[in-house]
């Protein structure tokens, strides 16, 4: 017996039912699935802004990083090159340096130039730049000594200061108002009652700075030049001829940490470098006398 209208709309009730629950358990199931993917998601974005922020903080860092200018006469590059670079080694903190004649670097210093040490070659230097106030406190790191700088063989056989006043001899020298040894050299002269109207005769060359004058002589440019004995030690194809200790005159090469240092406890620490053992023994190999170290900086 067939079922009436009434029979079939009964039985079709439960049926849409039953597909409209599971719709809706679909679309429940759809909603968990996106708000879990939602959630993967913001997840994914913060990780990917902290890690945006973690580069950006590194980066910052990094391009901040310490670094310290040092001021320094151009004779001392070959020892004073390999300082900064133990330095930055130990530290972690690079060191620029800025090699030039002394007086050259004074007078940048004294126009309001930045810096943290200053190391000219001659303590000459110094003084004048503590009697400006631009020094904070300086140290003794090396001493220089003088010696005759000639070609190999010695063509002109010369063997004292006198014979830099011969006829014949081209010598070079340093201006003595830009570097450290161009001062010394007269003073050699008016030590040694060598006529300085006869040297200068001879001169046909003045330099300055003193790597230029060792240049020179290597070149065969000229005959003798008065030099420090660092600057003979780095110039292969010459012969370096030793004052006597009694007619020499030496020279105190200081390092002197500045006023105007933005970054005073580096600078210290790479004073501390320079005058500790390994710094002194980096000091000797390139031809310097090393001083007693000092217990206290000078004020």
């Amino acid at each position: 017996m067939d079922a009436g209208p009434g029979t079939a709309g009964k039985s079709g009730i439960p049926r849409i039912a039953s597909r409209w629950k599971r719709c809706g358990t679909v679309v429940q199931g759809v909603a968990r699935v996106h708000s879990i993917i939602s959630r993967r998601g913001l997840f994914a974005f913060l990780a990917v802004l902290l890690a945006a922020a973690i580069f950006a903080a590194w980066r910052s860092r990094v391009s901040s990083k310490e670094e310290l200018l040092l001021l320094c006469g151009a004779g001392l590059r070959p020892a004073v090159s390999e300082l900064a670079e133990l330095f930055t080694a130990q530290s972690g903190v690079s060191v620029r340096v800025d090699y030039n004649a002394g007086s050259l670097l004074l007078g940048r210093i004294r126009v309001g130039a930045d810096g943290d040490l200053f190391m000219p070659g001659d303590e000459y230097y110094i003084r004048l730049a503590e009697k400006d106030g631009l020094v904070r406190e300086s140290r003794t790191a090396a001493v220089l000594v003088p010696v005759i700088l000639v070609a190999p063989g010695n063509p002109k056989q010369i063997r004292t200061l006198s014979d830099l006043a011969r006829d014949g001899v081209r010598l070079g020298l340093a201006d003595e108002r830009t570097a450290a040894i161009g001062r010394i050299a007269v003073q050699l002269m008016e030590k040694n009652a060598v006529p300085r109207d006869a040297v200068m005769r001879n001169l046909v060359f003045e330099s300055v700075t003193v790597p230029e004058l060792g240049a020179a002589v290597a070149l065969e440019h000229i005959d003798a030049a008065i030099v420090w004995a660092p600057t003979a030690a780095g110039f292969a194809n010459t012969e370096a001829v030793p004052i006597p200790p009694n007619e020499n005159i030496l020279a105190n090469a200081p390092i002197a940490v500045l006023n105007s240092s933005k970054h005073l406890s580096s600078a210290r620490a790479f004073c501390e470098l320079v005058l500790s053992e390994p710094g002194q023994a980096v000091l000797r190999k390139h031809g310097y006398e090393t001083p007693l170290k000092e217990k206290e900086p000078k004020p």
